[in-house]
C-alpha cells in the first residue's frame, strides 16, 4: 500500500502537475485578458524607482495602478457604508484585506471587491448596489452575485 502511494505521488508532483499548473496558468492567462501584465509593470515600476532608474512608462503603469486602487477604495468604502447604515452583517474579502500588506499603494492591484454578507439580505443588497449604480449579472441565478458599473 505504501508502494501504491508512493508511486502516485510520484506522479502527481512529477511533469503530470507541472503541466496542468502551466496548462491552467496560460488558460486563465488568455481567458482572463492577460492580468498579469498590469500587477508585474506596476510593481516593477516600484523596483525601478527604489534602484534610482525613471522611465515615463513605468512611471505611467504606477500612477494607473494607484489611481485604481484608490477608485477600488471609494467604491468599497460607499458599499460598505451603505451596508453598515442598512445593518447588513458583511466582510471584506481577498484583496479588499490583503492589499493593506503590501509595502507600497498599488502594489496589490484589484478588479474586484470581494464581500461577504448575509445571505438573507439579498433583495437588500441588490437596492444598494442599484442605488450606488451598479448593475447585477448573476443575479438571483447563483451564490456569487456579481455587479458592474
Amino acid at each position: 500500500m505504501e508502494q501504491f502511494f508512493e508511486t502516485l505521488s510520484g506522479y502527481l508532483w512529477g511533469w503530470p502537475m507541472i503541466i496542468l499548473l502551466i496548462g491552467t496558468h496560460l488558460y486563465l492567462t488568455v481567458r482572463l485578458r492577460f492580468p498579469q501584465r498590469h500587477l508585474l509593470t506596476a510593481i516593477t515600476a516600484m523596483a525601478l524607482e527604489s534602484a534610482g532608474v525613471k522611465d515615463e512608462a513605468f512611471t505611467q503603469a504606477k500612477g494607473k495602478a494607484i489611481r485604481k486602487v484608490a477608485a477600488m477604495e471609494v467604491e468599497r468604502a460607499a458599499i460598505l457604508k451603505g451596508m453598515e447604515e442598512a445593518g447588513i452583517w458583511y466582510a471584506p474579502l481577498k484583496g479588499c484585506v490583503m492589499k493593506d500588506y503590501y509595502p507600497q499603494l498599488g502594489m496589490r492591484q484589484m478588479s474586484d471587491n470581494d464581500i461577504l454578507y448575509d445571505g438573507s439580505r439579498t433583495a437588500d443588497v441588490q437596492k444598494l448596489m442599484e442605488a450606488l449604480g451598479f448593475e447585477a449579472e448573476t443575479l438571483p441565478q447563483s451564490v456569487h452575485d456579481h455587479y458592474f458599473k
